[in-house]
């Protein structure tokens, strides 16, 4: 039997013209001078048949047009039962012993480079030369791998050994395992000291102050460095304009606590009066019922800073904080408003950020994810970093990778994620990341060590990662990590920040300026920033600090109003 394998447009069109014919026939059939018997019969064969291929025109139209079409999502099936145990290709014996790191510098400290150059940590065992090694291999005693028809014999007392393997566990990558326990030390320092810092920002960022303005326009502003919250406390009332104003930032003293007590009472101690009264200008009004502010100021160590304040209607919509029962109009004719605060994280905080050159997105970054952000404001996310940037963040029990399933496609639309409870700070991530202008390659940084993705080979490229001080030799030796690094493509300049300093870059040899205070950069920028990323996006520059965002002006100055939270100028962030 032979089957055609056409295209069903195709036979829709044979169809159609089938119906066409069938109704000329019964026409022409019409016509001539039959028998009334046999025109009968003939006429109703030929509507027969006419129905049946209309109907079959019905049928595949409708296949056509449904045939894309997903319906709902199944209920989870159950767990199937474990599975039995595999057989293991590696005897136990053959298990190493001790960690070991490949790095790029060979037994006499020289710096190599080469395509199947990787430094990462030894992956035992492997195989080489048809035997299993759990141990560095010694090229003095079994040879090396062929270097450009060159076999490899530069590795010293301390061997070399693969850090990448195939699947019959032959090497795909080497290091050397020079200076192994000296570099494994010094990256599990730069791992503590960086997750130290997220720990610090953590706790420490929040409000810092807080202001009461008043005015008899709604116009009024706060003081430098504020941010104004737009609900009026005297709404409706016959008094002046009055508005909170909050300092976000990161400090070793923040606002721990804020109470509401009558004019005649006096702040507790420990607690500061603010200046203006809460019913400014409500003529009339009963001493008692002219509220006032008090704020309570300390040391997160001993008590969470605030971070964020929300002005509700009743207490209901105070659900993620503590509701403070004082009707900040009692007394007047006002709306009935109350204060809600919360000192509980909110969760935006980042690892890095930056505007990838290839597409003009806005990337997003946070432990072992990434999310992407169009000028339009569309958010999709979360993928995994791995799935798409290249294998950058390792796997651990506490890392997120290897507790959330996530599907990552090349051009992110959809995803699935299972969340997992009681993950852990110190999940893997990276510190910082930037598309350099020069060599047009981005640059991922994690802890003393660099990643180099290629966006034309759509993968890290080889001989990667190394150590950061190997590429751009202004910066400090043995540098710990980097903060984050803004890639300013009008100006040509690139800035390498860490802590309280920035490394100023102008050229494609990566030599730099000498290091100077981030200070320098504007003129009334917050004292203790600790930058996270700092970008140009749809015509604007921005800084993150922590779950904090501040504006900076043409003329390098911040934007008076103050630092916003992270999903309040990126409204669709839910990280």
């Amino acid at each position: 039997m032979i089957y055609l394998n056409l295209p069903l447009q195709v036979y829709i069109y044979i169809l159609n013209v089938s119906f066409i014919l069938l109704i000329g026939l019964g026409y022409y059939l019409n016509k001539k001078k039959l028998t009334p018997y046999f025109k009968v019969i003939t006429i109703w064969l030929l509507l027969l048949i006419a129905f049946n291929f209309y109907n079959m025109r019905l049928t595949l139209v409708n296949y056509l047009k449904n045939s894309e079409k997903v319906g709902p999502k199944g209920i989870r099936g159950d767990i199937g039962p474990r599975g039995y145990s595999g057989d293991s290709d590696v005897c136990t014996n053959c298990l190493p012993t001790k960690k070991y790191y490949g790095g790029n510098r060979n037994g006499d400290n020289k710096l190599i480079e080469n395509d199947l150059l990787k430094p990462e940590f030894c992956k035992l065992p492997f195989s080489f030369n048809n035997e299993l090694y759990n141990e560095p291999v010694k090229s003095a005693e079994k040879g090396g791998p062929i270097i450009d028809g060159i076999p490899l014999n530069d590795d010293g007392p301390d061997g070399w050994c693969a850090t990448e393997v195939n699947d019959d566990l032959t090497m795909k990558k080497y290091g050397y395992v020079y200076n192994s326990d000296k570099n494994i030390a010094e990256l599990e320092q730069n791992k503590k000291t960086s997750m130290e810092e997220k720990q610090y920002i953590q706790k420490n960022s929040g409000i810092i102050d807080l202001e009461l303005i008043t005015g008899v326009r709604s116009s009024v502003q706060c003081p430098k460095g504020f941010t104004k919250l737009t609900k009026d406390l005297n709404s409706n009332t016959d008094g002046n304009y009055v508005y909170l104003c909050n300092k976000y930032g990161i400090d070793d003293v923040g606002v721990i606590d804020v109470k509401i007590i009558p004019g005649t009472d006096s702040c507790p101690s420990n607690y500061t009066e603010l200046k203006v009264g809460l019913n400014e200008g409500v003529p009339k009004l009963a001493t008692v019922d002219k509220l006032k502010m008090c704020v309570a100021k300390g040391n997160p160590n001993n008590n969470p800073i605030i971070k964020d304040i929300s002005i509700v209607n009743d207490q209901t919509k105070c659900t993620n904080g503590t509701f403070i029962d004082q009707n900040l109009n009692i007394g007047t004719d006002g709306d009935t408003l109350y204060l809600c605060t919360t000192t509980d994280a909110i969760d935006i905080i980042i690892d890095a950020a930056f505007i990838w050159s290839e597409d003009n997105n806005l990337y997003f970054f946070k432990n072992d994810q990434y999310w992407k952000f169009t000028p339009k404001k569309k958010l999709t996310g979360p993928f995994l970093i791995n799935d798409f940037w290249g294998k950058i963040i390792g796997t651990s029990a506490n890392s997120v990778s290897s507790l959330k399933t996530t599907k990552s496609p090349t051009t992110p639309s959809t995803s699935t994620t299972t969340s997992a409870t009681n993950i852990e700070l110190n999940t893997e991530g990276i510190d910082a990341i930037y598309s350099d202008f020069f060599d047009k390659l981005t640059y991922i940084f994690k802890g003393n060590m660099v990643y180099a993705y290629d966006p034309q080979k759509e993968k890290i490229k080889d001989g990667y990662p190394k150590n950061i001080n190997d590429i751009w030799k202004g910066l400090p030796k043995n540098m710990e990590f980097i903060d984050s690094v803004y890639a300013d493509e009008k100006n040509q300049t690139i800035y390498f920040i860490k802590n309280k300093l920035y490394y100023k870059l102008t050229n494609a040899n990566k030599t730099f300026e000498k290091a100077k205070k981030i200070s320098n950069l504007w003129i009334n920028g917050p004292k203790n920033i600790i930058i996270k990323a700092m970008f140009n996006f749809n015509n604007k520059r921005y800084i993150i600090e922590s779950d904090m965002v501040y504006e900076i002006n043409d003329d390098n100055t911040f934007n008076t109003k103050g630092a916003k939270l992270l999903n309040k100028v990126f409204t669709t962030l839910t990280l």
